[in-house]
C-alpha cells in the first residue's frame, strides 16, 4: 500500500500513550509503529480486496498537522466516534463516503480491523490485523495529473463537451491541487 504520509509530530509515542490511557485501549504494536512512522496519511486510489469485494481506503489518521478530515482531534470528537470508543473500537482510516475503518483494540497482539458504514450502521469484517489490511491493500501510482485542457478535450472528442460546467471545472481543479504535491511511498511496518 502506497501512502503520502503526514508531517512527523514531536513525542508521538506519548500522544499514542495518552490516546491508550485515555480510552482504555491497547493498539496493535504494528500500528503504533505506522503511527510513529507516517503518522497518517492519504491513500488515493488504494483499495483492499477482501473475499472478491473491493473497499476503498482514502487515508489514514494522524495527529496535529493531519489534514482536518484526518486529525485525530477532530475525528475523536464525533458522538459515534465516541460510542464505538467505548466498544473499544479505535477509528484509524476512512473510506471516500466518509465511512470508517476501526481497530477493535483489545489486545496489543493483533487487532481485527473493520468498517462500519456511518448511514447504515453495517460492519463489515476486513482484516485479522493492521497489518494484514496494509498487506491487502493495493494502490496505484499517482502519475501524470491531467491538466483541465486535456479533461476538457476528452470530452469534446467524446463528443460529451456539453457535460463541460463550472462545478465541473472547479472539481477537477479542487483534484489536481490536491494531487500536485502528494508524495507516495510504501508502507513498510
Amino acid at each position: 500500500m502506497l501512502i503520502s504520509k503526514f508531517a512527523t509530530v514531536e513525542k508521538i509515542e506519548d500522544r499514542i500513550m495518552e490516546l491508550e490511557t485515555k480510552y482504555d485501549l491497547k493498539l496493535e504494536a504494528k500500528y503504533v509503529k505506522f503511527l510513529t512512522v507516517y503518522n497518517g496519511g492519504e491513500t488515493p486510489d488504494t483499495d483492499i480486496c477482501i473475499k472478491g469485494k473491493k473497499y476503498d481506503v482514502r487515508g489514514f489518521f494522524g495527529f496535529d498537522c493531519a489534514d482536518k478530515m484526518y486529525n485525530f482531534d477532530q475525528i475523536l470528537q464525533y458522538d459515534e466516534v465516541e460510542g464505538c470508543i467505548k466498544k473499544k473500537w479505535f477509528p484509524i482510516a476512512c473510506n471516500y463516503f466518509g465511512d470508517y475503518f476501526y481497530l477493535i483494540a483489545t489486545s496489543s497482539e493483533k487487532n481485527q480491523v473493520v468498517l462500519k458504514y456511518h448511514d447504515s450502521n453495517t460492519v463489515n469484517d476486513i482484516t485479522d490485523s493492521f497489518e494484514d489490511m496494509i498487506l491487502k491493500g493495493k494502490s496505484k501510482k499517482i502519475g501524470h495529473i491531467r491538466t483541465i485542457e486535456e479533461r476538457k478535450n476528452d470530452l469534446i472528442k467524446a463528443g460529451l463537451g456539453y457535460k463541460i460546467n463550472d462545478m465541473k471545472i472547479y472539481s477537477w481543479q479542487r483534484e489536481i491541487d490536491s494531487y500536485k504535491n502528494i508524495h507516495q511511498e510504501l508502507i513498510v511496518l
